[in-house]
């Protein structure tokens, strides 16, 4: 039976990680363009700096608008162009990793992932979408990411909804997961951690576990009082 494995050219992860972000841009030359919502550069934009000033880098920020979509991609392809950035930079959530993949084309191309509940760090594929928000086609790549950096200063700080699912989902995409992917058993909340001492014998039993870890972690909506007549 024929298998393969395909994975990233270099995985990177600690606290503060990306404050060393400017060491892997400088393995391609001396710019970046980098494609994130403005939120996610906000929630790191002193790393960003830091970074930038310590491996005197420049890092040019494309303004990611929130949907992975053709023309988005050619909007910031052109702008990378323009800048003659040396790399690409995909910072945020699935959407902003995939517009990157598609802008670098397989080539070049270095994620930070700021929340774990997404896929689309390592793999050599991305999803498009329309405008609207409409499922659009898929894209496929010759090769994974160069670099996956993670700061897991960032990740720990990210909503609990969105740590907890990328907890339930690395082990939902095996039928039968590995014991040495369960060390830990959620227990009240993302924060609290209960460590085995020995795996389970039979891991694939903490999936409806995870998942419903992951729905009570979900905000509930509020009901609204009834008015008095």
């Amino acid at each position: 039976m024929r298998k393969a494995f395909i994975c990233p050219a270099k995985y990177v992860h600690g606290e503060d990680e990306i404050l060393n972000l400017g060491y892997f841009i400088r393995t391609f030359g001396q710019s970046a363009l980098v494609i994130a919502h403005p939120d996610d550069v906000l929630r790191v934009k002193d790393k960003l700096n830091a970074t930038a000033t310590k491996f005197n880098v420049k890092l040019v920020e494309g303004g990611f608008r929130g949907e992975c979509s053709r023309q988005e991609a050619a909007r910031l392809k052109e702008m990378a162009k323009v800048n003659k950035c040396d790399c690409v930079i995909g910072l945020g959530g699935g959407k902003a990793i995939d517009t990157a993949k598609c802008v670098a084309e397989g080539e070049k191309l270095i994620i930070v992932p700021t929340i774990a509940a997404t896929d689309a760090p390592t793999s050599h594929s991305a999803v498009l979408y329309t405008e609207d928000g409409a499922f659009d086609d898929y894209a496929y790549f010759k090769q994974s990411p160069s670099v996956v950096l993670i700061d897991t200063a960032v990740i720990a700080r990210a909503p609990v909804r969105f740590l907890v699912s990328g907890m339930g989902d690395a082990p939902g995409r095996h039928r039968r997961p590995a014991p040495t992917l369960m060390p830990v058993c959620l227990a009240g909340s993302a924060k609290k951690r209960v460590h085995r001492r020995k795996p389970p014998r039979r891991p694939w039993r903490w999936l409806p576990f995870a998942t419903r870890r992951c729905w009570k972690t979900a905000p509930k909506p509020r009901r609204r009082a009834r008015p008095r007549w």
